[in-house]
């Protein structure tokens, strides 16, 4: 009787000694845990800093606040020709943020450029629309992209496929023929180079797409064709024996390749090398241009 009665002692001891465990002690002294901040509070956060901040070092022209579209929203456009690959991109987004955000609380839409070579990195501008309140989401009733290729559509679809609603991919507007951007906005509301809303690129084109084209509604033959013809003639080019077999530079080639691309006056500087350009768009089994 007496060992029981120990047993049953010395077993309450030991569910005492078990509540009172350091562990649970630990947990009971713990301290409450500070509530996360909410988005509007973290995106009110960025905002200080970015009126605290210097934007001498962002390139003019890549974020502009336009005009007004046919239904009174306001016109934001970014310009991918005006990215620098070595920007600082927390410092281009507190430049967005401050400057969208006097017009956050009423309705926008934003066009898109494409027809630079640089472009933005999508992964940030995934990571970074993620942050913004929820009223930037709602109001952009809007995205114009201007010269879309199938790397940026593919590219935005794969970051942006699994932040975006339902709701919001029938607001991208993907513009092969820029001219279709005036039936949304008046040519007077956006300050845009003629040649980017008239000029589609021309290199990897059918004869048959190139031709179609507005920008060549009254020409025989595409323009760069003309245009090479033109400037091989005016150096009379063609006393030059085998003047369309002659090794042009590779690193020209491409740079008049794009210019021609972005509807750019072209700087000729080797006769050579115009007439790889006009031999570049005659070949390939489709008959590219």
């Amino acid at each position: 009787e007496t060992m029981a009665s120990l047993s049953i002692q010395a077993g309450s001891h030991s569910a005492d000694f078990e509540t009172d465990s350091p562990k649970n002690i630990q947990m009971s002294r713990s301290a409450p845990t500070t509530p996360r901040m909410t988005l509007e509070e973290r995106y009110q956060t960025e905002l200080v800093k970015a009126v605290a901040s210097d934007f001498g070092s962002i390139p003019k022209q890549l974020i502009t606040k336009q005009g007004m579209d046919n239904s009174g929203r306001q016109i934001f456009m970014i310009n991918s020709s005006r990215f620098n690959e070595n920007a600082d991109l927390n410092l281009l987004y507190l430049y967005f943020i401050q400057l969208m955000e006097p017009c956050s609380h009423s309705e926008f839409v934003i066009v898109y450029d494409n027809s630079g070579p640089n472009r933005p990195p999508f992964a940030f501008m995934a990571e970074k629309y993620k942050s913004l309140p929820h009223r930037f989401k709602k109001h952009l009733k809007a995205v114009y992209v201007l010269h879309p290729t199938f790397w940026v559509k593919a590219t935005f679809s794969w970051h942006f496929t699994s932040i975006l609603s339902s709701k919001f991919w029938p607001k991208i507007h993907y513009l092969y023929d820029p001219q279709l951007l005036l039936q949304h906005i008046p040519r007077d509301q956006i300050q845009v180079p003629d040649v980017v809303l008239r000029q589609e690129p021309i290199f990897g084109k059918s004869l048959e797409e190139v031709m179609s084209r507005s920008d060549h509604a009254k020409r025989d033959i595409p323009i760069i064709v003309d245009s090479c013809i033109n400037y091989l003639a005016m150096f009379k080019a063609n006393t030059i024996p085998g003047i369309m077999r002659l090794a042009g530079k590779e690193s020209e080639i491409q740079v008049l390749k794009k210019q021609f691309d972005r509807g750019e006056d072209v700087d000729r500087r080797d006769r050579s090398s115009s007439a790889l350009v006009v031999n570049c768009g005659q070949k390939g089994p489709e008959s590219p241009t």
